[in-house]
């Protein structure tokens, strides 16, 4: 692909990982007037800047919607403020309103009518009003303020700018607005973001998990996929359009701005751009920060995931109502564990650590180039090796003992009884009484559902795990004591936590309540369970200072390395990292090839699904739903040769926070949901790959085959607005 910087700059710009490629760039919509139009048109884009971002007339930013804090978007589709977003965006919900009786999650659902649709309690919808820069007060503000105290100084501000935001209209907070200031560039800018916030948001349709999470953990973060990963919402509010909690007698919302759907498909080449809230990328990281992911940070996450989700697996399997309350948690943690684990792979396979110290010599070139910027930034990528040498042991640490101190249910227990201990201590007997009265009630409810075998064998897995990772010369007291004894180091602790199961007030709810009619200092000093975890978070505390210290050091660090990268390039466009603001990305869709004799294309269709089934497999299961439109070829107008596209790729550049983002096409219409990113880019967070990172979309004619044919969702797909062919 060309390079939209002139040769001369391009070695300069590549070390700022802000804008090496055509498609690179997670855009604030303010300045793409500025830094973007003239580009999009060039690739295709038949609208404007104002189209997309304008705070005096409707615009596609008011059709994008931050599901909650911006863990995914979602777009406006209809009038009647009818959401588009993923299956797996919209999984807790689903999950959380799913009973063994009422199975959603397995069964699919699509309400007949409005009275059908079942409020999400979990869910809030919020629409960018507007963002402005706020960077010269913030930074009037921090002039000679001490380092330690930077981060206490620009929150107190922002929650002053925030303030009076909403007060310059005293109706803003009443009719739901929010507002937040947001650092950017690691410090060096700031804006103000004003939403409005809706709280009443409604489930109106899923697909069942066989359509809507096909594939399951095996597909996930690769291509080719097959999955129709969507699902509906619906803003409602007052009678007076006014966002307000949830009740029988709200209404739909009337949106400024809905987006049209189009059938129109795409081809290799053509314009693609997406509009959400990509929640965190770190493509200002050095190479020093990155070594220290690959070594300490990435094993121990990915070590820790894999552990959790085996203990969950096994509960999950072994009953329906348990599988439906842990679904969501689930599948976050194996969503997670995948993408650190292809992220590390990434590292060690592509070389990008070598590609960022080569940026790193470019600035240290232009740095010592001038005798000013020698002063000013002459040290800050030494200063920054030193601080990731310490902070990457201490970061590995504190997340395997934190876990290790906390990975068994008994523990989470172990941690309500730590205001007794103290009590205790204090002997302060009315205090004494109340935590008894307050334990009793915390300690029934826990052991209604406990399973202590399950506990001591998933709480036995962590404790190996952790060892094996953990030097030796890092592990404290109490991992010390659980390994002693005269047998090999595994039949130690298993011996030592058999012990602590068979004896501990933890594991027994008869023991509990011996101990809360009586509580005694001598009991939790004698319970080796609950010393263990008061031992072991003794520990963590006491090792917080260091960690904070090399964490202060490097925000200073960073924040003086991004400014230089700035000063370097001061012409040239840059994007500021992801932080779960309004961002705009624009490519084109595209295939790949991955390796070599390997080519992907770049659109998948309904005949893979069909090929991909394994019925004894529930990843691979196809509904019955699905097989007879198939066999019919029932496809509609949503077919395409014969066929029906499942899914596609682009250039885009999202991050996760972009799922359940709308693609657009060059005018602004619907073409796909995006759900996922691919294997080859799992780096992409920490550096854009021009020839591998790609966007994968479930695409919007699969979407309504789905609703349309398979499940007779025809009042939805009557609400949409279909753009003329």
């Amino acid at each position: 692909m060309k390079k939209l910087l002139l040769l001369c700059l391009i070695s300069l710009y590549t070390s700022a990982m802000t804008y090496a490629t055509p498609d690179e760039g997670m855009w604030l919509p303010l300045y793409l007037k500025k830094y973007n139009e003239a580009d999009m048109k060039k690739k295709g884009f038949k609208l404007t800047a104002e189209d997309v971002y304008d705070i005096n007339q409707a615009s596609l930013k008011d059709a994008i919607v931050r599901l909650g804090d911006g863990f995914c978007t979602a777009e406006i589709v209809s009038g009647q403020g009818l959401l588009f977003t993923n299956h797996h965006c919209g999984y807790d919900a689903i999950a959380g309103l799913s009973t063994k009786e009422n199975n959603l999650l397995d069964n699919g659902f699509f309400a007949k009518t409005l009275a059908e649709e079942i409020h999400a309690p979990e869910v809030t919808a919020s629409i960018l009003q507007y963002m402005e820069d706020v960077t010269g007060r913030m930074m009037d503000s921090l002039k000679g303020v001490d380092d330690s105290k930077r981060g206490a100084t620009a929150a107190r501000v922002g929650r002053g700018i925030v303030e009076e935001v909403l007060k310059m209209n005293a109706t803003l907070k009443a009719d739901g607005y929010t507002a937040e200031v947001k650092p950017f560039f690691e410090g060096n800018q700031y804006f103000v973001m004003v939403y409005k916030t809706y709280r009443d948001v409604r489930l109106v349709g899923t697909p069942p998990n066989a359509i809507g999470k096909f594939g399951g953990d095996t597909d996930n973060w690769m291509w080719p996929r097959h999955t129709g990963d969507f699902s509906i919402l619906r803003i409602y509010t007052g009678a007076d359009g006014k966002p307000a909690d949830f009740n029988t007698a709200n209404v739909p919302l009337k949106p400024k701005k809905s987006i049209p759907v189009s059938l129109d498909g795409y081809k290799a080449g053509d314009y693609a751009m997406v509009m959400g809230y990509p929640g965190t990328t770190n493509r200002y990281l050095t190479s020093y920060g990155m070594q220290a992911q690959l070594d300490y940070f990435n094993p121990s996450v990915v070590a820790l995931l894999a552990q959790q989700m085996a203990s969950m697996k096994e509960q999950m399997d072994a009953d329906v109502t348990t599988r439906l309350k842990l679904a969501g948690d689930y599948a976050s943690l194996a969503n997670t564990w995948k993408y650190y684990l292809g992220q590390m792979q990434g590292l060690k396979q592509n070389d990008v650590i070598s590609e960022k110290k080569l940026g790193e010599k470019r600035f240290m070139e232009w740095v010592n180039g001038n005798a000013a910027r020698k002063v000013k930034y002459g040290t800050v990528l030494d200063e920054m090796q030193q601080a990731y040498l310490l902070m990457g042991p201490l970061q590995q640490r504190s997340i395997l003992l934190g876990n290790a101190a906390q990975s068994a249910d008994a523990l989470q227990l172990a941690g309500a009884l730590d205001g007794m201990y103290l009590e205790l201590k204090e002997k302060d007997k009315e205090e004494i009484k109340k935590e008894s009265e307050k334990l009793t009630g915390e300690s029934a409810e826990f052991f209604k559902e406990y399973k202590v075998n399950t506990d001591k064998s998933s709480f036995l897995a962590m404790l190996q795990m952790v060892a094996n990772l953990l030097p030796k010369t890092a592990w404290p007291d109490a991992l010390k004591k659980v390994y002693e004894g005269p047998g090999t180091p595994a039949e130690n602790a298993r011996r030592w936590v058999d012990a602590q199961f068979s004896t501990s007030i933890l594991t027994d709810k008869a023991r509990m309540d011996k101990f809360l009619k009586k509580p005694s200092l001598k009991v939790l000093e004698a319970d080796g369970l609950y010393m263990y975890h008061k031992v072991m978070f003794d520990d963590l505390v006491a090792t917080q200072p260091a960690m904070a210290e090399q964490r202060s050091k490097l925000g200073v660090l960073r924040r003086k390395y991004v400014q230089g990268l700035m000063e370097m390039q001061p012409d040239a466009p840059q994007y500021p990292d992801a932080n779960s603001t309004l961002r705009v990305s624009y490519g084109t869709v595209q295939p790949y090839e991955p390796r070599d004799a390997v080519a992907y294309n770049y659109f998948t269709t309904i005949d893979g699904v069909v090929q991909k089934e394994d019925p004894t497999s529930e990843e691979f299961t196809v509904p019955a739903e699905l097989t007879k439109v198939y066999k019919n070829k029932d496809f509609g107008r949503y077919a395409s040769n014969g066929t029906v596209n499942t899914c596609f790729i682009t250039t885009n550049d999202i991050t996760g926070g972009n799922s359940g983002s709308p693609v657009f096409n060059d005018r602004a219409e619907l073409i796909g949901i995006a759900f996922d990113g691919n294997w080859e880019s799992m780096t992409g967070d920490l550096k854009f790959s021009d020839e591998m990172q790609r966007c994968i979309v479930v695409d919007i004619r699969y979407v309504l085959l789905t609703m349309d044919k398979m499940y007779g969702a025809t009042r939805l797909i009557n609400e949409l607005t279909i753009a003329p062919t």
